[in-house]
């Protein structure tokens, strides 16, 4: 295919096959010309004037053909009586049982009340010209071959548009595959100066008209590579792995990722089409706006003190949170959103602080002081993410004795870092710090401190038998070997002396729910974790 400047389709011919003779003298070569517009599904519509037999059945007289140029081009074919076209072997030849009256060399352009087709759906069934697999969707009949010939049933054709121009959108390609069906290309955020990649976030909007609500798009992913620690892998490989879908992004439900049937695509899934807009992410969104709509909410309740420890590389407010008596004995750390994909840690935070706030809250705050970060990597959760800053730093490295972040490349961990050796120096260092996270077990990741290794490991015993007692939480925590160096976790134990621990949400499907968590189980595990951590402090 030729193409223009700026990428743009050129007018190409598009070969559809023979064109049978009615009175059996050599066919002639039917071709269509037309520009390529494969999302919006506009072209040229042409006429073929012969007819012929398939299975005793009679398929006769016009050719109304809509090509988009292109390897693999898609070819609406437009019955408007409803009958089956049929397309002929050796290419997309394809015929319409009826004989539209009109001027023999007029083209017959389907229109609704006078409007422009384009601007309104109509009876359309796709095919793809050059290809061996063939798309259509019609409820009565789907395709098959029958002698050679394909046999197509009329299917309402979806118009659609896929946003990603908003707050936390995720970086993606797309195109239309076939009138239910949209491929996409996930796109990886990458470390800086390293191997390690990954994609584990999606969040885009699908655009249709009114008369497709109700209807279903198949959505197809092709793979995605990925790299953690060094170690190469495939993004879309976990199991088991689901979306949410919404039509107003407030009301969420979990939607099946199945093993993708067709070769070249590692995942897909059906999505209902809720309304004229639905919005489709891997986890519930929790966005900056969300959170600075929930600390106006927190402004003016008592023993509440909000204040910025930093700015983001492109300038974000970092804001500390703190909850209960400033000289409580127990002093708790928590953050949230080292990696932007990892909403579950927002909504469990924004369940803490909404509990501690309470009226009934009034004794615990009096022992308890709980201080969260509940937004770390703001940029990247603007930006839509996975797990690096837009500088390409992830959050949860780089936190080892004698290493200071760099303030330029990685404020995010540097404004924290000062924060805990200001508290160091006031003799208020937290004596519990947990980063939340998301990941597919769901287990909590001890540290290795060589102080007190025993007492350490005594103490996260007593906290997972609480967190067992008084929350969802079934899933345990990570086999003795497993060490990631260079985390929060390590880092704040063997740093500042800290009790420090990665708690990893399950993200698809929590043990103790028998299900995918929704916003709701998040915040019902937050509140449950200010009692959990109360009494943590009162026995360690």
């Amino acid at each position: 295919m030729k193409r223009g400047r700026r990428g743009s389709a050129c007018l190409q011919t598009v070969a559809l096959g023979r064109d049978p003779d009615p009175k059996g003298k050599p066919g002639r070569d039917t071709q269509v010309h037309g520009l390529g517009k494969r999302q919006m599904g506009i072209g040229p519509l042409v006429r073929s004037r012969p007819h012929r037999v398939v299975q005793g059945q009679e398929v006769a007289s016009r050719l109304d053909v809509e090509v988009t140029a292109g390897p693999g081009a898609a070819v609406p074919l437009v019955p408007p009586d409803g009958r089956l076209p049929v397309l002929a072997p050796g290419g997309c030849q394809a015929h319409r049982a009826d004989e539209h009256p009109g001027p023999p060399d007029s083209l017959h352009v389907p229109s609704h009340h006078g409007q422009d087709p384009r601007l309104r759906p109509c009876q359309k069934t796709y095919v793809r010209v050059g290809s061996v697999r063939y798309h259509a969707n019609d409820r009565r009949a789907r395709p098959c071959l029958r002698n050679g010939s394909l046999l197509l049933g009329p299917r309402l054709t979806m118009d659609l548009f896929i946003d990603t121009f908003f707050e936390n959108a995720s970086p993606l390609r797309w195109e239309r595959s076939a009138p239910d069906a949209v491929d996409m290309d996930l796109i990886a955020d990458h470390e800086r100066m390293s191997p390690n990649c990954q994609m584990t976030h999606w969040n885009f909007r699908i655009h249709v008209p009114p008369a497709a609500v109700g209807e279903a798009l198949r959505i197809r992913f092709r793979p995605v590579a990925s790299c953690w620690n060094g170690r190469p892998g495939s993004a879309l490989k976990r199991e088991p792995l689901t979306s949410v879908v919404s039509p107003d992004g407030r009301t969420w439900q979990a939607v099946p990722m199945q093993d993708a049937a067709d070769e070249g695509f590692a995942k897909e899934m059906r999505v209902p089409l809720v309304g004229p807009r639905t919005h489709v992410a891997h986890l519930v969104p929790y966005n900056d706006t969300d959170l600075q709509a929930t600390l106006r909410d927190l402004a003016g309740c008592p023993d509440v003190r909000v204040y910025p420890i930093g700015a983001s590389v492109e300038g974000r407010s970092l804001e500390m949170v703190e909850i209960g008596a400033a000289d409580a004995p127990g002093q708790v750390l928590l953050r949230a959103r080292a990696h932007p994909w990892e909403t579950g840690g927002s909504w469990v935070l924004e369940g803490l602080m909404r509990q501690l706030v309470s009226p009934a809250a009034a004794d615990l705050r009096r022992r308890l002081c709980v201080c969260m970060m509940p937004m770390a990597n703001k940029d990247g959760v603007a930006r839509g993410l996975s797990r690096f800053t837009v500088t390409g730093v992830d959050l949860n490295r780089g936190w080892s004795a004698g290493q200071l972040h760099d303030p330029v490349l990685c404020p995010e961990n540097a404004c924290l870092q000062s924060w805990l050796s200001d508290r160091q120096r006031q003799h208020r260092l937290p004596r519990l710090a947990i980063c939340l996270h998301n990941d597919d077990g769901g287990n909590l990741h001890l540290s290795h401190p060589a102080r007190d290794p025993d007492g350490y490991a005594c103490r996260m015993r007593r906290f997972e038998e609480l967190l067992r007692a008084m929350t969802w939480f079934t899933e345990g925590t990570a086999h003795a070997g497993f060490v990631n160096s260079g985390s929060f976790g390590e880092g704040l134990c063997e740093i500042n002396g800290v009790d420090a621990l990665i708690y990893e949400l399950r993200a698809c499907h929590a043990k103790g729910l028998g299900r995918t968590p929704m916003p709701a189980d998040w915040m019902e595990l937050g509140r449950a974790l200010a009692f959990v951590l109360d009494r943590y402090c009162a026995t360690a």
